[in-house]
């Protein structure tokens, strides 16, 4: 993992602000229309027939996607994320694991920050294509015995998708290379269930949670946020964190993985 000077480096603020940038283009890309507009609406077409024509075949299909949907499949979501951050903190060399969980806990809450305030300015009037095509395959009446989202008035961005890959564009600096992919690949497997319910487009995530993610992480990294968080905030954390971990847990915790000898 990189020494906190090379995180703290101006060159940081800069890598902040074309985070923003990126995430702006991006975000306008979407929002303005014009001649890319088609392509983003042509792929939300294609996408959505491929997924939406799986439905309605398969019970254990449906209802996998039906499970995935459903609210408390949100915990699994959230103990996955947070795992990642607590082993990639184990396995470095010395170990950081309290350290690493209060930077999932950070970029939870700059996600959740993220979602509040486009909450508080009023969301995109978008229907989800369940609603916006009348004729496709709901889950909700696929699998009746369970309570599933497979669709919303105002869709975009995806919120389930904001928070995953706001956490895993601000933990990239901090976790230990097999982690940042690992994370990656998370957030999109998590995320894929509302896509597959019908209840976000592709664009909600690819032109919404995305941008957001990298617009929110790249204010918090432009701004200089990091540096004043990092060297008071999370230090007072992570020993509350240890102090507060049973005994026997903070030793295996501490415990180096064995590495296997070339």
């Amino acid at each position: 993992m990189p020494a906190p000077a090379v995180l703290h480096h101006p060159r940081r603020r800069r890598q902040g602000w074309l985070m923003v940038l990126a995430g702006g283009l991006l975000l306008a890309s979407w929002l303005a229309g014009g001649p890319i507009r088609p392509l983003w609406d042509g792929l939300d077409g294609w996408f959505f027939s491929i997924t939406n024509a799986s439905l309605g075949l398969n019970r254990l299909w449906d209802g996998l996607w039906a499970i995935t949907n459903h609210r408390l499949f949100d915990l699994p979501a959230a103990l996955t994320m947070a795992a990642l951050f607590l082993f990639s903190g184990r396995s470095s060399s010395p170990p950081r694991w309290a350290t690493l969980l209060v930077h999932a806990l950070i970029g939870a809450l700059l996600g959740l920050l993220a979602q509040g305030l486009i909450h508080e300015w009023g969301t995109l009037s978008r229907l989800s294509p369940t609603l916006e095509l009348p004729d496709s395959q709901r889950l909700s009446e696929l699998t009746p015995w369970i309570r599933t989202k497979d669709a919303s008035r105002g869709s975009f961005p995806g919120d389930h998708g904001l928070i995953l890959f706001t956490l895993t564009l601000y933990g990239w600096r901090v976790l230990e290379p097999w982690a940042r992919w690992s994370a990656a690949a998370a957030a999109v497997l998590l995320t894929l269930p509302r896509l597959m319910s019908g209840a976000h487009w592709l664009t909600d995530i690819l032109c919404g949670s995305i941008p957001v993610g990298l617009l929110t992480v790249g204010l918090y990294v432009g701004l200089g946020l990091e540096k004043p968080i990092d060297g008071r905030l999370v230090p007072v954390l992570a020993d509350w964190i240890r102090a507060l971990t049973p005994a026997r847990l903070r030793r295996w915790l501490d415990r180096q993985p064995r590495r296997t000898a070339c």
